[in-house]
């Protein structure tokens, strides 16, 4: 800015030397040097009293107030000392005309002596122009003419070059990176050099292949393309990462869990490459790691929006969810599947919740005291199957309404379940999440709900009881079943457990019952069976009238048909009748009583256990079971014959002579005359003789065969109860009798033709007469 300075009056000519700038009117001056300037005088101050805001304006008002005091002194200047210097002073201009001036034609005029190129200054002050503001120049101050304006010209320079030095500061520091890069690249690019020397160096010609490197440029471009396309689609944007970690669970933060299995399941193929396993591992943690955050973010989300529900649904009841935070909520829970550990986490965590708050339901229901509960489930002695009826019914009905609950929130939709989803072999699992979550629930309280139900069967000895209780559970059990329990849940394990406890209770309160009975009973006089063996009758029949009504086949085990029916025949009803009878081995009549009261036994056995042949028999064992109490009856019957036969025999003297001709041939297989032959080598036995014949036989054979009928009937088979077995001993005795009576008086005629008289004497009936005796029909 020396221009400003300096040559601020030079006019035109090149010689002049620069000169101050003026500060007084050029019209005070005294041109005359010889003459001596008049005396100046100060003006009287005193009397201005103006104040001055800064030193300036009051340099400038006294200034004013000295250039008025001066009075110009009239000087006679002769024409030759005037003329040239009023040819040197042109008219009186002011400083601003002469800097305005002096500017112009800085900006204006090609060519300035005193600086190489008016060009640099344009160029100079347009700089300062357009930078005035960053500098904080004033320009109204830096054009002054006076002393101010000198001090801000000045000052301009030394701020230019501070703000000059600070740049070039600037710049050098920004430069330092750049300098360090080009020192580290410097060893490279010297070695290229030295390469490239060499290359120079070297008098083999090579020939560039100018189309080949355009290829293999394009080709790198195409693969850089292939590079950058692959990078956006492995990796995720700014934006993505920032919704995942922060944004809200939505259709879009599900869309970059989409990108993220796709990134994860394409980064599996890479690790196949040894050259790209590194990649491949590290895609493949980066991606686990967002996955990490995500599932963090979606457990929480799935335990805030269970527990508002359940919060919401506790103060005003179940509640609906909308479809779109249902959509959300099952979208979750999909992509949360992926992570085993946080999704176990979830369903604990659900599972607990529930449980919980089922737990607290059904105990309420047994608080008495609880004004809310309309009927509370009560324990009554007299009906302790009601009791367990409405424990179960309640537990069904938690069962039903949790079930809903469950479809309604974990049952996932169809338009979710996709055939193109990544995660779509999960969908196996969680297809039936809600009735998992639904056995996990009651497992928790399957304890609780045992203990309520097992204080009832556990100490209930009513058979019939216990046979109802076995129907609830069962009834019941089949109703879980169909709502979602399943079977190998511990809930029906329970509720199966306690059936069983009760099916076995309905055995051993029966064994029970029959130890309690009294058994210590004298013979009865009519052979009836024992009193104690009839109650037990009945209490089993009503208890087999029951199982078959309600078409109960399971308690039908062999355990069951070795203790309540063969047991109490073989062991308990068969030894007391042989203690009422003890000499029945060695008497006879003894022996006919004894089988007489067990035929009736056994026919009250049959009459009682007849009716369920065919249903609570139809086992294979039980079919085995019943053909061994007929097997029995029968061979009472059999050995009841038997006994009467020889009975008939004995009474009318002939049992030896029966025994005799058995021996040699069975009377029951005689079919004609010819087989009477067989008999005649009787003749050698002592008791064949005639005469002991007559003594043997003739006076018992007159005496009881008159009475035989009466005697059967009305006496030896008077108590026994079946008419057929009855009917049935008397004809197969009487017929055996008439029959062997008719072959032996045959044969004794073969034997002594000759004392036919004497055979006639002896056996004096004929055989129709005998026949006639025993009311029965000869053939």
């Amino acid at each position: 800015m020396d221009f400003l300075d300096f040559p601020a009056l030079v006019v035109d000519e090149s010689a002049a030397l620069p000169q101050p700038a003026s500060r007084l009117s050029l019209a005070s001056l005294r041109l005359n040097d010889d003459e001596q300037e008049a005396k100046f005088v100060l003006p009287n101050v005193s009397k201005h009293d103006t104040e001055f805001t800064d030193l300036h304006s009051k340099m400038k008002h006294f200034a004013s107030i000295s250039l008025g005091e001066i009075r110009p002194a009239s000087v006679s200047l002769s024409k030759e000392v005037a003329a040239p210097i009023s040819n040197n002073i042109e008219k009186p201009t002011t400083t601003n005309q002469l800097l305005s001036k002096k500017i112009n034609s800085l900006l204006n005029v090609p060519n300035y002596a005193s600086y190489t190129s008016d060009s640099e200054t344009k160029r100079a002050l347009q700089i300062l122009d357009a930078n005035h503001s960053d500098l904080g120049l004033n320009f109204n101050q830096l054009v002054a003419s006076d002393f101010v304006g000198t001090l801000n010209r000045k000052s301009l320079r030394s701020k230019l070059e501070n703000s000059m030095l600070n740049s070039h500061s600037d710049i050098l520091s920004n430069f330092q990176s750049i300098a360090r890069r080009i020192k580290r690249l410097s060893g490279p690019l010297e070695r290229i050099n030295n390469a490239m020397q060499n290359f120079k160096d070297t008098t083999e010609s090579i020939d560039f292949e100018f189309e080949h490197v355009k290829d293999r440029l394009d080709q790198l471009k195409a693969r850089r393309q292939v590079i950058i396309k692959l990078r956006d689609s492995l990796t995720l944007t700014q934006l993505e990462l920032d919704h995942l970690q922060n944004g809200t669970i939505n259709d879009l933060f599900f869309q970059i869990l989409n990108k993220i299995n796709f990134i994860k399941e394409k980064a599996t193929y890479l690790l196949s490459n040894e050259k790209t396993t590194s990649a491949g591992v590290a895609l493949l943690k980066t991606m686990n790691n967002n996955l990490t955050v995500s599932n963090k973010r979606i457990y929480n989300y799935l335990i805030n929006f269970i527990e508002e529900y359940d919060t919401l649904s506790r103060q005003y009841g179940e509640r609906t969810i909308g479809d779109e935070s249902l959509s959300n909520f099952q979208t979750s829970l999909i992509h949360l599947s992926n992570d085993v550990q946080f999704f176990q986490d979830f369903l604990n965590r659900i599972v607990g919740l529930r449980s919980k708050r089922l737990l607290d339901d059904f105990l309420s229901q047994f608080d008495i005291d609880n004004k809310k509960l309309q009927r509370p489930i009560i324990l009554s002695a007299h009906d302790p199957v009601r009791y367990l009826g409405d424990v179960l019914a309640y537990v069904h009905s938690m069962i039903v309404n949790e079930l809903e609950f469950l479809k309604s929130t974990f049952k996932l939709k169809s338009e979710l379940v996709t055939s193109d989803s990544v995660l779509k072999d999960n969908m196996d699992f969680i297809g039936d999440l809600h009735l998992k979550l639904l056995n996990e629930i009651f497992t928790s309280l399957a304890n609780t709900i045992r203990i309520r139900l097992e204080q009832i069967v556990r100490f209930e000895n009513n058979p019939m009881l216990n046979l109802d209780i076995v129907q609830c559970l069962s009834l019941y059990q089949m109703m879980l079943v169909k709502n979602g329990i399943n079977e190998s849940s511990q809930l029906m394990t329970s509720l199966n457990d306690l059936e069983n406890l009760a099916r076995s209770k309905i055995v051993s309160s029966v064994t029970s019952y029959l130890k309690d009975l009294d058994k210590n009973q004298i013979a009865a006089a009519d052979l009836l069976p024992p009193d104690w063996f009839v109650d037990y009758l009945s209490k089993l029949s009503q208890l087999l009238n029951k199982l078959e009504q309600q078409n109960e086949t399971r308690i039908l085990t062999d355990d069951l048909y070795d203790k309540l029916i063969l047991d109490p025949i073989n062991n308990n009803l068969v030894l007391n009748l042989q203690n009422w009878f003890p000499t029945a081995k060695k008497e006879k009549s003894a022996r006919i009583d004894l089988l007489i009261v067990q035929i009736n036994s056994f026919d009250l056995v049959k009459s009682k256990l007849g009716p369920f042949h065919s249903t609570i028999f139809s086992s294979d064992y039980g079919k085995s079971v019943f053909s061994k109490l007929e097997t029995q009856y029968t061979l009472c019957v059999t050995k009841l014959k038997e006994t009467m036969n020889s009975y008939l025999f004995e009474s009318t003297g002939m049992e030896l002579y029966f025994n005799l001709f058995n021996m040699i041939f069975p009377i029951i297989s005689v079919q004609d005359e010819l087989d009477y032959d067989m008999y005649l080598s009787a003749v050698e036995n002592p008791i064949m003789k005639l005469a002991v014949i007559h003594d043997n036989i003739h006076e018992k054979l007159n005496t009881y065969l008159p009475l035989a009928v009466s005697d059967f009937q009305d006496v030896k088979l008077f108590n026994l109860m079946p008419p057929a077995v009855e009917e049935d001993i008397v004809s197969t005795c009487f017929g055996n009798f008439i029959k062997f009576y008719k072959v032996f008086k045959s044969v004794l005629n073969k034997i002594y033709p000759e004392d036919e008289e004497m055979i006639m004497s002896t056996l004096n009936f004929t055989t129709n007469e005998v026949s006639t005796l025993l009311g029965v029909e000869d053939k």
